[in-house]
């Protein structure tokens, strides 16, 4: 799986998510990449977690590859993020009736947190991230 994102160019498909610095510009990264690199990926992406189990060789493989998308962007596992938002964005509109989208996401950046990592000693920071009792307490005022 290695020699498939270095034969893609991993690194150079996350360079947009990775300079991104706005909540429109990430969520708009994260769907290219995602967009355009998944159809490439697919049938090897399937088959690893189906035999993650039972083959060490495989398991190792995928962990690897996880780990990759963590260190190269920070911006694995963003299937969440969606119905998540979309929670936040109920609760903006219970305490503010009328907030709309780009509001609520220039809010959410405001009042959003960096956190450190620690990993391998390594330190990596992750931010901007939803902070939601500050996002509903800048709201309040």
């Amino acid at each position: 799986m290695r020699y498939v994102d270095e034969a893609l160019e991993l690194k150079t498909r996350l360079e947009r998510v990775c300079t991104a610095t706005t909540g429109i510009e990430i969520p708009d990264g994260v769907v290219e990449f995602w967009g355009n690199y998944i159809p490439r990926i697919y049938g090897l992406a399937k088959a690893l977690p189906a035999v993650y189990e039972a083959d060490n060789d495989a398991a190792a493989a995928w962990d690897d590859r996880m780990m990759v998308l963590y260190e190269y962007s920070g911006v694995a596992g963003l299937s969440w993020t969606a119905p998540y938002l979309a929670g936040m964005y109920a609760l903006a509109c219970q305490a503010k009736p009328n907030i709309t989208p780009q509001e609520f996401l220039k809010l959410a950046m405001k009042t959003g947190r960096t956190i450190q990592i620690q990993h391998d000693g390594k330190s990596y920071s992750y931010g901007t991230i939803l902070d939601p009792q500050a996002l509903i307490a800048a709201l309040q005022e």
